[in-house]
């Protein structure tokens, strides 16, 4: 069930929009809109960690996808994917500096047409990426201003640490899949090129 507020409807996503602003080199943003209502309770939560997962296991630094397109110069090290949920929205960005914008974005854009359908998505692979999430979420416990953070943020939600780490820990590859099923939908995809200004 929908929250209040919520807006799934891809009718207003703008597929392709540019700039021309002072930066030295191109930039190329793809965003994809969530069309799931991320509800603020356990299955929301888990949800939103099953997204970041996929994510991770396809698009970060180290996927195989990743080093093929670093190795072909398509992407740089500010390749990034991140996610993000709130009330009423929820949407991931995958953006980089890249010499040929163009490229990148239609590159990405391949790979969300697949689905589920991505080489990365093995069990190694998930157990990999589902350890270091639960080792930097730990870890993160060490630091004090990024805990109060999390408690700060909990509070809207009304689940605690404890129950964030089970949510994590619950997760399976199939979760993951279902995720990329639900998300990965070509026609979410908004892509925002950057280039630099001509010179006078």
């Amino acid at each position: 069930m929908r929250g209040v507020g919520f807006d799934g409807d891809l009718a207003t996503i703008l597929p392709y929009r540019a700039a021309d602003l002072p930066v030295i080199r191109p930039k190329s943003a793809i965003g994809i809109k969530g069309q799931v209502d991320v509800q603020a309770d356990l299955e929301g939560t888990k949800y939103k960690l099953a997204i970041e997962v996929l994510l991770e296991m396809v698009f970060g630094d180290s996927s195989p996808l990743y080093q093929q397109w670093y190795d072909e110069g398509l992407v740089d090290d500010s390749f990034a994917a991140d996610y993000i949920a709130g009330r009423t929205f929820n949407y991931a960005t995958i953006s980089g500096d890249a010499d040929d914008p163009s490229a990148m974005s239609d590159a990405v854009a391949a790979v969300i047409a697949r689905g589920a359908d991505q080489p990365a998505l093995t069990a190694e692979r998930f157990e990999r990426i589902l350890q270091a999430a639960l080792g930097k979420y730990y870890m993160s416990l060490n630091s004090l201003e990024q805990t109060a953070n999390q408690l700060s943020s909990q509070s809207f939600t009304g689940l605690n640490a404890f129950e964030v780490v089970d949510a994590l820990k619950s997760l399976t590859l199939e979760d993951v899949k279902a995720a990329a099923v639900s998300f990965f939908d070509v026609d979410a995809v908004s892509v925002f090129h950057v280039r630099p200004e001509a010179k006078a």
